[in-house]
């Protein structure tokens, strides 16, 4: 009696955690932007058990072109064909194992007046000179047992 329950129990744990097993965890870039030169966009998406999952999205402006599936399941690669993008806020469906996972993704209105990044000048670095570095400060150290040169 004792064993029939044990095995009840059991199951009831495995199908219950198998309810859960996919789960998202990760999606990068976390958004992107509307009127960007490059008209293709990759998402990765990060979770447990996922690699096997069926995308769909509700997006209005942007297209799904491609769906890549990777060896480690917990990964898949999402490229987004953003010709016709403008800013909109959907949903990627996930349809794994029995069970739907929605991520919300935004694109979002690229503020072209803002003004642009400027690139890397002298403003960027920091000079750390150690005068320690070039001055012999214990000359009882510079012989070293088992070293070809003396000084």
């Amino acid at each position: 009696m004792m064993k029939r329950y044990s095995l009840l129990l059991t199951c009831f744990v495995f199908s219950f955690a198998s309810l859960f097993a996919a789960s998202v965890d990760v999606v990068d870039p976390p958004f992107w932007w509307a009127d960007m030169e490059n008209k293709e966009l990759q998402i990765m998406i990060y979770g447990d058990d996922i690699g096997d999952a069926k995308v769909t999205l509700d997006a209005q402006y942007c297209k799904l072109s491609e769906v890549v599936k990777l060896a480690n399941k917990n990964y898949l690669l999402l490229y987004m064909d953003l010709t016709e993008a403008k800013p909109e806020k959907f949903v990627i469906t996930l349809h794994a194992e029995g069970k739907n996972l929605e991520v919300p993704y935004e694109i979002k209105e690229r503020d072209i007046n803002r003004t642009k990044a400027q690139g890397f000048d002298s403003s960027d670095v920091l000079y750390l000179i150690m005068p320690d570095r070039f001055a012999n400060g214990d000359p009882s150290n510079d012989i070293v047992k088992g070293m070809l040169e003396a000084k």
